[in-house]
């Protein structure tokens, strides 16, 4: 499984990311080996877990708001959903 610090650790802009079960770098600047930045930016974002927990909560929070908002509409069906997107049903007749 391959993960990204894009949106939860806000470094999308350094395009680091990691692998299950072990850590590793995604391409990162056009050598596709990591800089130094990316890695430093990398680590210290695993190291203040609370505040990735109040991060990774507020999204989980905005996500089921705009479900509920989505399902409000008689012609939309969103499907229940654990990633950061919602897919949704059109059932306009």
């Amino acid at each position: 499984m391959l993960r990204t610090f894009s949106k939860l650790a806000g470094l999308a802009g350094l395009r680091v990311g990691y692998g299950v079960p072990g850590l590793v770098c995604l391409t990162c600047g056009r050598s596709g080996s990591p800089t130094r930045m990316a890695s430093l930016a990398a680590l210290a974002s695993l190291e203040d877990q609370d505040w990735l927990h109040d991060k990774l909560a507020c999204l989980v929070a905005e996500r089921e708001r705009m479900i509920a908002c989505l399902a409000e509409f008689e012609y939309l069906r969103p499907y229940p959903s654990h990633s950061n997107f919602v897919l949704f049903a059109w059932t306009a007749d």
